[in-house]
C-alpha cells in the first residue's frame, strides 16, 4: 500500500518529526488490518465511504421530489418513480451501517486475536530468565 508521505515534505521539518511516529502507526494498523482479513477490511472501507455518500444521495433525491410536487411537470409516474428510488437508497443505507456494524466488530475481534497471538508467539521465544525479578526472589 502507498501511504502520502510525499505530504509531509510540503510540512516543516520540525512538524514532520511531531507527525512520522503517528503516521507510522498509522500505517502498521492499515498494514496489520489488511493481513488479518484483507476482504472484511475492504467491505469495510468502501461500506464506510458508501455510509457517508448514501444520505447526500438521499438529501438530493428529496430536493427532486419537492421540485416534483412543486413544479407538477413530472406527474404521477415521475413522482412515484422517485419514492421507489428513495425507499431504495434509505433501505441501502440502513443496509451498509448494519454491514459496516458487523464489519468494524469482526476485524476488531480478529485484530484482538491476531495481536494477541503475535504476542503469545514472541513471549514463547524468550528466556525463561526475562521473566525473574532478582529485587523480589527474598520474599
Amino acid at each position: 500500500m502507498i501511504f502520502p508521505f510525499s505530504l509531509l515534505t510540503r510540512i516543516s521539518a520540525s512538524k514532520r518529526e511531531k507527525y512520522l511516529p503517528h503516521l507510522e502507526a498509522l500505517r502498521w494498523i492499515i498494514s496489520k488490518a489488511q493481513a488479518t482479513d484483507a476482504t472484511l477490511f475492504r467491505g469495510l472501507a468502501v461500506s464506510s465511504i458508501a455510509a457517508g455518500l448514501l444520505p447526500m444521495a438521499i438529501i438530493l433525491l428529496l430536493s427532486r421530489i419537492i421540485d416534483s410536487f412543486s413544479d407538477r411537470d413530472g406527474g404521477f409516474l415521475v413522482i412515484g418513480i422517485l419514492l421507489a428510488l428513495l425507499v431504495v437508497l434509505m433501505t441501502a443505507a440502513m443496509g451498509m451501517e448494519i454491514y459496516r456494524n458487523f464489519a468494524q466488530r469482526r476485524l476488531a475481534d480478529q485484530l484482538n486475536f491476531s495481536v494477541t497471538k503475535d504476542l503469545l508467539e514472541h513471549a514463547d521465544t524468550l528466556d525463561l530468565s526475562f521473566y525473574e525479578d532478582p529485587s523480589s526472589q527474598n520474599m
